[in-house]
């Protein structure tokens, strides 16, 4: 993967022939100068394509992507297929519940581990 400039205007999250083109990490710097413009911003980052995916494909696996500027209408949605993800790895309330009905300090503990690791596996993007 390379890094890309892209020009003035802020990229997006893209659909093209099936799949999807997601800019992340993403920066604004310097560009070159236009004719008596002075000084031009431009943004560079780089491009991610992930070909042949349905809408919710994508959204299953952008929820994966590194932390980066996902720019935009899209990340909302990546972060709520995030919290799908873990509601479904995370273990049943009851079991938290159970553990303080008993004073059992350990069965508490182990539930909290368990839904710091289903976190830790599946991180919100940013």
């Amino acid at each position: 993967m390379d890094l890309t400039t892209f020009g003035s205007d802020k990229p997006a999250i893209a659909s093209f022939y099936g799949g999807y083109r997601v800019p992340v990490a993403l920066h604004e710097i310097d560009g070159p100068a236009d004719a008596g413009a002075g000084v031009t911003k431009v943004w560079r980052g780089y491009l991610i394509e992930l070909p042949g995916l349905t809408g919710f494909e994508f959204d299953r696996v952008a929820a994966s992507l590194p932390p980066g500027d996902y720019s935009g209408e899209r990340l909302a949605v990546l972060a709520e297929a995030v919290r799908l993800e873990r509601k479904a790895e995370y273990p049943p309330i009851e079991d938290y519940i159970d553990g303080v009905v008993k004073g059992d300090d350990a069965q508490v503990a182990a539930y909290k581990a368990k839904c710091l690791a289903v976190k830790a596996a599946h991180p919100l993007p940013s």
